[in-house]
Order: structure tokens, then sequence, then C-alpha cells
């Protein structure tokens, strides 16, 4: 079998595996649903200084949240949990190439933040008549799909240093949430220090809803944006492939 059609089918084995799980996969979607509902009603007739629809802004913000949260929380969560079960050492002691199985383990919170981008943009479409232009749809996917990888890429970084599954959602929660707040994730701050704009700035997680929301403003994505998304994501594949760990550290 080649490699391709070895990762292949562990992708297909990883969306079994997600799906068979109703509770993850219905919060995993859910939540930014409810986000972009809740907070486009609460902010639907409002704008911004420049006449900018509040909604337009909210919508690629949430989603970016999302893709995060999939790609880097719930990735670096399931392998800390399938570390601390013995799964990975069990599967390291198979003949399937390590990468392969991390392959699968990307290739899965792909398809799942492609479809969490089809969800999250149609409900802003049909309740808020957020407009995505159809030209600017090859760049809103070129986005999630830096965005998501650079994100994986942290994801499994951040892995290696979650000693016990039990702290696993209490580590990547610490590491985003707040950043995403100052950051302008949900909402976009119109007046923030330049200090603070600056520290922001050099973290990929306000990039990427900048990126997402240049689509929807009829604008081109940043090109720094994406490059620092990208020198995140070298960083994040360099210190994973140094500290991953398939064993439970030694206690």
């Amino acid at each position: 079998m080649t490699a391709v059609a070895l990762t292949g089918r562990r992708v297909r084995l990883e969306q079994k595996a997600f799906w068979r799980n109703p509770e993850a996969a219905f919060f995993t979607f859910i939540l930014p649903v409810v986000l972009v509902v809740v907070e486009g009603f609460m902010n639907h007739g409002d704008h911004l200084r420049d006449g900018t629809r509040t909604v337009v802004m909210l919508v690629p913000g949430i989603l970016a949240f999302g893709l995060i949260a999939t790609n880097y929380g719930n990735l670096a969560a399931t392998i800390a949990i399938l570390r601390d079960q013995g799964v990975l050492k069990r599967i390291r002691a198979t003949p399937l190439p390590p990468w392969v199985f991390l392959a699968g383990q990307i290739g899965s919170s792909l398809l799942v933040s492609l479809l969490m981008t089809i969800v999250v943009v149609t409900t802003g479409t049909l309740l808020f008549g957020v407009h995505l232009p159809p030209a600017r749809v090859p760049a809103l996917l070129a986005v999630v799909a830096v965005g998501s990888a650079c994100f994986c890429a942290l994801g499994l970084a951040l892995s290696g240093f979650i000693r016990h599954a039990q702290s696993a959602g209490a580590i990547t929660n610490a590491s985003y949430i707040p950043l995403s707040l100052v950051s302008g994730v949900f909402f976009p701050f119109q007046h923030r220090p330049g200090w603070l704009l600056r520290a922001t700035g050099l973290f990929p997680v306000g990039r990427l809803a900048d990126a997402l929301r240049a689509p929807f403003l009829g604008k081109s994505v940043s090109a720094t944006g994406l490059l620092l998304m990208g020198a995140w994501a070298v960083l994040g594949a360099a210190v994973a492939a140094r500290c991953f760990r398939w064993t439970k550290a030694a206690a």
C-alpha cells in the first residue's frame, strides 16, 4: 500500500472515531454556531465607525476561534488522552509509520475545519446576510488551510508538554482563550494601545481572525499574516519533532 493510500485510510479511521463520539462532534460545531447566533442577534443592527456591519466582523472572528479550538485545543487534548490511555504506546509498537498516524490526526482535523467553515459561513449568511463574494471563496479556503495547519502544528507541539490527560483541557484553554480575547478575535477592537497591538500581532491568533475577515470585506489577505502563521507552523513542527512523546512521563 502506498504512503498516500495508507494516510487516506488513517484519516478515514480518525473521522469514524470522531463521528462515533456524538457529544464531542456536536459541541465542536454547536459552540461556534451558538456564538454566531447569539452575538449576531445582539449586534445585528450595529456598525463600526467605518460603517462596516459588526456582524460581518463577528462571523469570521468566531470561525477563527472555532478553528483554533479544533486544530489546537482539541488536537493537543486528544493526543494527551491517547498517550495517557497507552494507545500511542501501542500504536508506536505496530508497523504503522509514526508520521502516518500523525498525518491521520491532522488530516481529520482539516476535514472538520472545512466542514466548520461551511457551517459557520452558511449560518452567518442565512441569518444575518453576511455576504462572501464568490470570487473570495478560494482566498477564504486558503486562509483556513494555512491557519489550520499552523494550529495543528502548535497543538502537536503543546501535547508534548501535557503530562496528564486530566490537565489537558485547562492547559489548552489557558493558552489560547485569553489571547483570543485581547487579540480582538470575538470583537474587533477599534482602539487598542499600541503596545498591545504590537504584542498580539506577533502571535497567529489575531492574524488568523484578520485574514479570515479580509475576504468578507472584499479585501486581499495580508501576505504578512500568512507568512507569520507559516513561521509559527514551522516552529510548532520543529518543537513537536523534538518534544512529542508516545509514552507517559515518569511520575
